[in-house]
């Protein structure tokens, strides 16, 4: 807003100049409309002012509540994660326990070991140590043997892994594919090994007096020694390694997984039996929708005694509707 002064010049006949402000007014104007234009502003500051306190406020209740529902979620995933990691290790465990039944004792002391210096979890360490068990013994080689090379291949499998950055996982998978004679899989660790070099080896070895004698056991056997003469480079890898951004990453997730089994068992139990009333119930539910109604039941004795009525008729009772049977139905 701005002011106007307005300011008169008259010359009298003296020739003087008298200069005539008409201040007063224009400035009482002025003044009260820079009057009003500051409480305007001061009125629109204080608006201001209280809409940021609101805002900050809003602000911070909607903070909190997301951060609920974050902690919320954050808790649901652990949970479930722990259920799921918990049931994963029971699950290994029973089958580890039955393929080394007698020799658990010096077994876990092996499994210790691998989740100590092979970056695995406890699950991971009973898994490979008895999926390598289970397909010897079946080959035909003693328990104790077997469980003695299950414990070499899972280890040369973490130096392997380590040294080529896989996981130790696919080392394993590999490895046994070798041990049955699909020999490919182990090119790629620089491993080249076929057939008549196994068979050789194992008759080197001492397996068999002939190639026909060598059985499924004997020729495992000879590709693993094949294998370990390969990998002389790979071998204490994972050791040599222990500290570097691969193997650390590893050791990290496997101590993740043996945290989450540890608190799941905790949780294993309720949540197994609230899986097994929630199954009950469901199953209760679906033979109480698939039975029949009493009315279908009732159509159902009355439509069969129709049709029997009737055939009794074709068959020449055409008396039967005067019989007091039938009148009684």
């Amino acid at each position: 807003n701005t002011g106007t002064i307005k300011i008169s010049l008259k010359i009298d006949d003296k020739g003087s100049v008298r200069v005539l402000q008409d201040v007063g007014k224009e400035s009482s104007i002025a003044g009260k409309k820079g009057k009003k234009a500051f409480k305007d502003m001061d009125k629109s500051a204080k608006s201001l002012n209280q809409t940021v306190k609101m805002s900050a406020g809003t602000l911070l209740k909607m903070g909190t509540a997301a951060a609920s529902v974050a902690a919320g979620y954050a808790l649901t995933k652990l949970y479930n994660e722990s259920i799921k990691a918990a049931s994963a290790l029971e699950e290994v465990s029973s089958k580890y326990s039955v393929v080394f039944q007698g020799q658990t004792d010096i077994v876990d002391k092996w499994a210790s070991n691998l989740v100590d210096k092979y970056a695995m979890s406890t699950r991971e360490a009973k898994k490979y140590l008895s999926s390598v068990q289970d397909l010897l013994v079946p080959m035909g080689m003693q328990e104790k043997a077997a469980a003695e090379l299950s414990n070499e291949m899972v280890k040369l499998a973490g130096d392997l892994g380590s040294f080529n950055d896989l996981p130790t996982q696919q080392v394993i998978e590999n490895i046994q594919s070798a041990l049955v004679g699909e020999y490919e899989t182990m090119k790629k660790y620089g491993v080249v090994i076929n057939a008549t070099t196994v068979q050789q080896e194992a008759l080197n070895m001492g397996l068999a007096e002939t190639k026909d004698a060598l059985t499924a056991a004997d020729k495992a056997q000879a590709a693993y020694k094949l294998i370990v003469q390969s990998s002389t480079a790979a071998i204490g890898d994972m050791e040599r390694t222990s500290d570097g951004y691969a193997n650390t990453t590893k050791r990290l997730n496997s101590e993740w997984e043996d945290f989450t089994a540890t608190l799941g068992e905790k949780f294993l139990p309720a949540a197994s039996k609230i899986k097994s009333i929630t199954a009950d119930i469901l199953d209760n539910l679906t033979k109480a929708i698939q039975e029949p109604s009493i009315d279908e039941r009732l159509n159902t004795i009355a439509d069969s005694i129709e049709k029997q009525i009737k055939m009794l008729e074709r068959l020449g009772g055409s008396n039967l509707k005067n019989t007091k049977q039938y009148k009684a139905l």
